[in-house]
């Protein structure tokens, strides 16, 4: 089926944007992510972070988005899934849009009013390049099981939301946050039985670590089968200079040492600390 989005550039297979993508595979699966939160982490004194994301499913033929604040102990959440139909690069659903003002520099994204309370207009405004993650690729005997590729950013906001009827101001030098974009073949979440297996995986260590501060920016994406030995790394750093110039190191090996809260899952940290080591120049802790 055609539409007028098949006007645009862009296409990779002999197909409109509307039909089945590349492969068929119905795992495929492309994704924007962005949050946002008080630099000190509070409101007036409470707690709160925001979490606005859509998943572009385009061999289902399906596209959903969600919001979520968080204030204290209480999440409010908005959710919302459309057919793709004749419009299949809307990036958005019901009153949730997300428009790419200027590509890895400016987003802007909009809630209207609905019954969940909670709406926004507020722009993403890049703070430091984007971070392009090595590609994850995972076979299991011959058959892929993940295969994609991300990138991340550090950002600022600025607008506003309002939740029940009470409006707040969002400003740059109050409201950081980050951003990621994702596409390719996920590792299926399923508790079926039905062929293929569900999925088995030993215990590992995992960890996907956004870090920003006034003229630095260190995202981290480890995964260990054992202590100090990654099986997949890809860690950026990114430091501003007085002039405004940015360089950009990739870390070649990360090590942690971590504290975890007494709890039953074992799966809280208290307190911890990354050590990023690179092929030039000095190493790099943060904690």
């Amino acid at each position: 089926m055609m539409s007028a989005q098949d006007d645009l550039i862009g296409h990779q297979a002999s197909a409109p944007f509307a039909q089945r993508a590349g492969n068929g595979d119905a795992r495929f699966t492309e994704r924007y992510w962005y949050t946002l939160h008080p630099v000190d982490g509070t409101v007036d004194g409470v707690p709160m972070i925001i979490d606005i994301g859509m998943g572009y499913y385009p061999n289902k033929g399906v596209m959903d988005v969600f919001a979520g604040i968080t204030v204290g102990r209480h999440q409010h959440n908005f959710r919302a899934s459309r057919a793709l139909g004749d419009t299949p690069l809307e990036a958005g659903a019901g009153p949730l849009r997300i428009e790419v003002v200027e590509g890895m520099q400016r987003h802007r994204l909009t809630l209207a009013d609905n019954a969940s309370g909670f709406s926004f207009a507020l722009d993403f405004e890049a703070s430091f390049p984007v971070a392009q993650e090595k590609r994850n690729y995972r076979e299991r005997k011959g058959v892929v099981e993940e295969d994609m590729v991300r990138i991340s950013q550090f950002g600022r906001w600025r607008g506003w939301f309002a939740l029940d009827g009470t409006r707040h101001e969002v400003t740059p030098q109050a409201w950081w946050g980050q951003r990621d974009h994702s596409w390719g073949i996920r590792s299926e979440m399923r508790t079926d039985e039905a062929a293929p297996p569900v999925q088995q995986h030993s215990g590992f260590f995992w960890t996907w670590s956004m870090l920003q501060f006034e003229d630095l920016g260190i995202s981290i994406f480890l995964k260990e089968r054992e202590a100090g030995k990654p099986h997949y790394l890809s860690a950026s750093e990114f430091v501003r200079a007085a002039d405004g110039s940015v360089t950009h190191r990739e870390a070649v090996n990360v090590t942690h040492d971590l504290d975890w809260i007494d709890d039953p899952l074992g799966q809280t940290l208290s307190a911890g600390s990354f050590t990023l080591e690179f092929a030039e120049g000095p190493a790099r802790t943060v904690r």
